[in-house]
């Protein structure tokens, strides 16, 4: 109902927030789609790394940190290398085809460690992990301006990150359910006919993981396993997610990146350093902007092919009923310049 509510609003507005007219370009449409997946398998995974290494592997947060440091230079390194190469070859649909499927591959990764994984094994795989996630998160917003008009740059741009931010939403409270919901059934199978200290009970263990500290050490070593479970199955259900990502980046049609866009005068769009005209340049000027494509159809009402008014270029007095249309001709010098 929301979603309905929200479309008639924007229908109707001048100056919509998001403009329904992107959704009929569709690159725009799968790469939101995409961003929208990939949200929600990266947000929802990422949040329980930290979780994993202070309660699982029992460092601190401030070394949880920096055991999370491989998926940063991973990602960073990706998204240099893909952003580079794309700039050099204007060809970008192998990075979220790759990235997406590198993704899925750090998901399975993560979802072999427990409480006995080496340092050196977390790294690699959170690099893997790292890894995925540069080659696509950026180039998705390089594709999706890419695809569309220059006055849609910056609500395109946005509207790709709104949608990864609202899959991330909706990754975390997901996959928060299904962590919640293995926790639960692990500790309950963990203690299952064991005897607990007073104080001590399964609900409070699964909101304070503090409490395992009090368990003694037999049942000390389930509770940590069970933690190790439920977050690693988190990155088991997020792996179909983020293939599902995989299988829509195959259908991104590769249009080759442009060089430049049509960007209006910058007099128009901000404002100069002051500048010294007399009125008779000021009368150029303004005659030359009437003699453009656009301005001819802003001023006549009529095609941009239509006829306009303007001054030959870089010289001032040489004017003509149809310059800067197909029929204008000019000379060797101002004064020879004629309608054909």
């Amino acid at each position: 109902m929301l979603a309905g509510a929200f479309v008639a609003v924007e229908r109707r507005a001048a100056e919509p927030v998001l403009p329904l007219k992107l959704f009929r370009i569709r690159t725009f449409v799968l790469s939101a789609v995409i961003s929208f997946v990939v949200g929600f398998a990266m947000f929802g995974a990422m949040t329980y790394l930290p979780t994993f290494l202070q309660v699982v592997q029992g460092v601190t947060p401030t070394m949880s940190g920096v055991h999370m440091l491989p998926m940063v230079i991973g990602l960073l390194l990706a998204s240099t290398a893909s952003g580079q190469i794309v700039s050099r070859t204007g060809r970008w649909k192998v990075f979220p085809v790759a990235g997406t499927g590198v993704t899925a591959l750090g998901l399975l990764l993560l979802h072999q460690l427990d409480e006995t994984s080496p340092t050196a094994v977390m790294s690699a795989f959170f690099f893997v992990f790292g890894l995925g996630l540069g080659l696509v998160m950026q180039v998705l917003v390089l594709i999706v301006q890419n695809a569309v008009a220059y006055e849609d740059l910056g609500v395109a741009t946005s509207g790709a990150t709104f949608f990864r931010s609202i899959g991330a939403s909706f990754g975390v409270a997901v996959f928060g359910t299904v962590f919640a919901s293995r926790l639960g059934d692990e500790l309950t199978g963990a203690f299952a006919g064991a005897p607990l200290p007073p104080g001590v009970s399964v609900g409070a263990l699964e909101s304070d993981p503090r409490g395992i500290a009090a368990l003694p050490p037999p049942l000390r070593a389930d509770a940590v396993h069970a933690y190790a479970t439920a977050i690693t199955d988190v990155f088991l259900y997020a792996a179909p997610v983020a293939l599902l990502a995989f299988a829509l980046a195959w259908f991104l049609r590769e249009d080759r990146l442009r060089a430049s866009v049509t960007a209006p005068d910058g007099t128009e769009t901000f404002a100069s350093n002051p500048v010294e005209r007399s009125s008779h340049d000021e009368v150029c000027r303004a005659l030359s902007v009437l003699g453009t494509r656009e301005g001819a159809a802003r001023s006549t009402g009529g095609s941009p092919n239509g006829p306009g008014t303007t001054c030959c270029p870089r010289r001032a007095g040489c004017c003509c009923a149809c310059a800067g249309t197909a029929g204008w001709n000019r000379r060797s010098s101002p004064s020879a310049g004629r309608c054909r």
